[in-house]
């Protein structure tokens, strides 16, 4: 497993390392000329990783990696481990740039920032471990699932969409802003995207089909 994922992470060097890149010399940019705090930066390289996920997501698809994979003497729970660990590295190194702002801007770390950098890091990997899931659903039999994160979705959409027409969405959103901010909700976001993770490795070990 170790082996393949070390083969990916040289195999797709070029787009990562484009991406580190520009982050950097846009947290240069930040510190010499942006007079703000660190959420441009972790605008820009969210976006950043974004992009270079799609990238790499899509030649991994045109090149059938995961078929290549599949053939491989390794278990399909230690490719489904490769597929998370991937991601959540690489974003974990942006993450590193998200800490490294304020040590070089001020020389030092806020209380709330580590708990920030986790709770920022933790959602993320849970949406992409949500998208895995769903690409995951309709592989695992016969039947295509997928129907089951789109009615999700719709129905948290639907709520979200009631609370905000009646009013308490933004309210709520204030009253659980500071608890979101403090290490239980950081350690909860946590939680959340090791769920979905395991649950997004077990899908991938019951896929019918690697073709894609």
């Amino acid at each position: 497993m170790w082996q393949i994922l070390k083969a990916e992470f040289e195999y797709y060097k070029t787009v990562l390392l484009l991406a580190y890149g520009l982050a950097l010399l846009f947290l240069v940019f930040a510190l010499l000329w942006l007079n703000t705090g660190a959420g441009a930066l972790i605008s820009f390289t969210t976006i950043t990783y974004a992009f270079a996920c799609i990238i790499v997501g899509a030649t991994h698809e045109n090149e059938k990696r995961m078929r290549f994979h599949s053939i491989l003497p390794v278990r399909p729970v230690e490719l489904g481990m490769v597929d998370v660990l991937f991601v959540a590295l690489f974003h974990f190194g942006m993450c590193v740039l998200w800490i490294a702002f304020p040590l070089l801007q001020t020389g030092r770390l806020e209380a709330p920032t580590l708990p920030n950098v986790f709770f920022g890091f933790a959602t993320m990997q849970s949406a992409i471990a949500v998208f895995m899931i769903n690409v995951h659903l309709r592989f695992v039999g016969r039947k295509n699932y997928q129907w089951i994160t789109f009615a999700v979705f719709i129905t948290s959409g639907a709520v979200l969409g009631l609370l905000h027409y009646a009013g308490y969405f933004s309210p709520a959103m204030r009253l659980l802003a500071p608890w979101f901010k403090s290490l239980w909700g950081t350690a909860l976001m946590i939680v959340i995207w090791l769920g979905l993770a395991a649950l997004s490795i077990v899908l991938f070990a019951r896929r019918k089909s690697y073709l894609v």
